[in-house]
């Protein structure tokens, strides 16, 4: 969670307006078979359904739930939670991004590639 909206009951309007800021959330859209989120400091929850997902932008929170089969992390300084199916693929091609990942049932483990600079991957429970 972000600090704006942790203290937003204690800022008052200029709560709100930090809390507008962060929810640049331009709904998902396709593009080449690809459900794609594009936003900036943003948090998005989403449930993956098999359909391959790419995320682009800067300063995000992602958590994605399911059991994503095939993502793609584009931009920087973002913070991602996965749960990822068994033998799925997440690749990185942007900059200083967090992805946290766990299998969403037993099995084969990811294939997770870093393409960009001073990523990481992370595995958690």
């Amino acid at each position: 969670m972000r600090a704006g909206r942790l203290f937003l009951p204690l800022l008052g309007v200029a709560g709100l307006v930090l809390a507008a800021c962060q929810q640049n959330l331009s709904p998902p859209k396709f593009e080449n078979g690809w459900l794609v989120y594009s936003s900036d400091h943003a948090d998005i929850d989403a449930v993956c359904d098999g359909t391959p997902l790419r995320l682009t932008g800067d300063h995000t929170d992602v958590t994605l739930k399911g059991a994503c089969t095939n993502v793609q992390l584009t931009g920087s300084h973002n913070d991602v939670d996965v749960a990822m199916a068994p033998g799925g693929q997440f690749e990185i091609t942007g900059t200083s991004n967090d992805v946290w990942w766990h299998l969403a049932r037993p099995g084969a483990p990811p294939v997770l590639i870093n393409r960009g600079k001073q990523d990481a991957f992370h595995a958690s429970r």
